[in-house]
């Protein structure tokens, strides 16, 4: 049974739907049957397929923890992940043991009881497992962008567990803010399209979207000819970055979204670093990343995945954006200021940078915009909360700085398919602007030079996203 849920589990990340269920039917108890749990499951897996979802089915769960665990990453990053449970569920008393130290240094165990609810398994235990310690790595790992859960309980539970009452309270931690708690399943539109999967797309066009065996979307950026570097008056903010011409010989295909800590666990099976506020991690930009650490990230440790899977495209490579190659992303074809236009007001709409959430939360970050709130504050946003550019590209402005393959010259490298070097190597450019970046520095053509190989410390303003390209 369990070769079997494993087997089904990396089937559906290879088939690459970016919508994503595990429906758990736990029809028998204690070796009778739950009143209409089958039926209810039946209707509810028919439901998310017809609107698109990839779905696990699993019934009779003993271990629901290794269940959440191992679905939690296969979501898609900025996806839609659904979890959907029918059978028995109650508030109760849960017993929790704590050890309190005295003055003179000896600990003595002290017992108490607090509310909880909880899901019961098919093997009845004294009590049932909470619902907390369940939704826990579901909520922390998956990549998705919109996370449901489904309590299809309506069945009293015959097995009383102390201080057992019939219902459910859904959680109310910070931690499981953005999951969405639902009685039945809800209504779930179909979406209107999907990423191609398995081969690349023969002819694709500007935005074309294709999903790669890890789950990351990435979108088509054609061959062409572009200005790269500022449109405005020259500032402090660019004044590195005059205009040079470029041409790209070769379309090439950049992550739709920042590379996420979700991303990085489901390759890596392993918590990145992440600073201390990180609540829920899977969709959040992967931060606390250096220079190597982002240049090695694509062309071995995604690349080494994608081989041993069989899912990589022959001929095709992946590595960091170089800076031509990034802003002609960035700009997917517009000639203003900013891709949707030259003035700022509207930038909220776009990116995550420093505006009045942001001083609210920390009054010392004096250069914010006061006129615009987007509501985060001293953070990053979940990748593709803000619209994407003509070409599907989220976060490109702000968000998180990005690395890119060049090193940093004071000048921006022109003519074909440039790429910045230096004989030392000694420092790596940053693309893009920041949670805790000026609308100026959200241009396009800002550029940041940082030490390769420290980079000053790790922080948190800093990320990446990788392309796909033929060598």
């Amino acid at each position: 049974m369990k070769a079997i849920v494993i087997l089904g589990l990396l089937i559906g990340c290879l088939s690459g739907q970016t919508r994503r269920a595990l429906v758990i039917c736990n029809h028998l108890f204690d070796k009778s049957e739950v009143k209409g749990a089958k039926a209810r499951a039946d209707a509810a897996e028919a439901a998310l397929k017809k609107s698109g979802f990839l779905v696990d089915r699993q019934d009779n769960v003993t271990d629901f923890r290794r269940s959440f665990e191992a679905f939690a990453p296969q979501t898609p990053t900025g996806g839609t992940s659904v979890v959907y449970f029918t059978g028995y569920g109650n508030r109760y008393l849960r017993k929790v043991v704590t050890k309190v130290r005295h003055e003179d240094g000896s600990e003595e165990k002290k017992e108490s009881f607090v509310p909880a609810s909880g899901i019961w398994s098919s093997r009845p235990r004294s009590e049932p497992w909470p619902l907390d310690d369940m939704l826990k790595p579901f909520v922390e790992r998956s990549r998705a962008s919109r996370l449901h859960f489904v309590l299809d309980c309506p069945e009293p539970c015959p097995k009383k567990a102390k201080g057992h009452q019939d219902g459910l309270e859904y959680p109310v931690d910070e931690k499981f803010v953005g999951l969405q708690f639902h009685d039945r399943l809800p209504k779930l539109p179909t979406p209107a399209n999907e990423p191609a999967t398995g081969e690349l797309p023969k002819n694709p066009q500007a935005g074309d979207e294709w999903m790669n065996g890890a789950g990351m979307t990435f979108c088509y950026c054609p061959p062409g000819r572009f200005q790269m570097g500022r449109r405005t008056d020259e500032s402090p903010q660019n004044r590195d970055a005059a205009p040079v011409e470029v041409i790209l010989t070769k379309g090439f295909w950049i992550s739709k979204y920042e590379l996420t800590a979700g991303d990085y666990y489901a390759i890596r099976k392993r918590t990145p670093s992440l600073p201390s506020n990180a609540l829920r991690y899977g969709h959040l930009p992967l931060v606390m990343v250096k220079g190597p650490g982002a240049k090695e990230y694509g062309r071995k440790t995604l690349q080494a995945f994608e081989e041993k899977g069989k899912t990589h495209p022959s001929g095709w490579n992946y590595r960091l954006p170089t800076e031509a190659e990034w802003e002609y992303a960035a700009r997917a074809g517009s000639e203003t200021c900013y891709p949707f236009g030259d003035s700022a007001k509207e930038l909220s709409k776009h990116a995550n940078f420093a505006e009045a959430a942001l001083f609210e939360e920390d009054d010392s970050v004096h250069w914010t915009d006061h006129n615009q709130n987007d509501g985060i504050g001293a953070r990053p946003a979940p990748v593709g909360s803000y619209r994407p550019n003509a070409w599907g590209i989220h976060d490109m402005l702000g968000n998180v700085a990005e690395f890119v393959e060049d090193h940093y010259l004071e000048i921006l490298p022109g003519g074909e398919d440039p790429l910045g070097r230096k004989k030392k190597g000694e420092t790596i450019v940053l693309r893009g602007g920041a949670w805790c970046s000026t609308a100026a520095n959200c241009d396009p053509s800002f550029r940041l030079s940082t030490r390769l190989s420290n980079n000053d410390g790790q922080a948190n303003w800093r990320g990446f996203r990788v392309v796909l390209a033929k060598p």
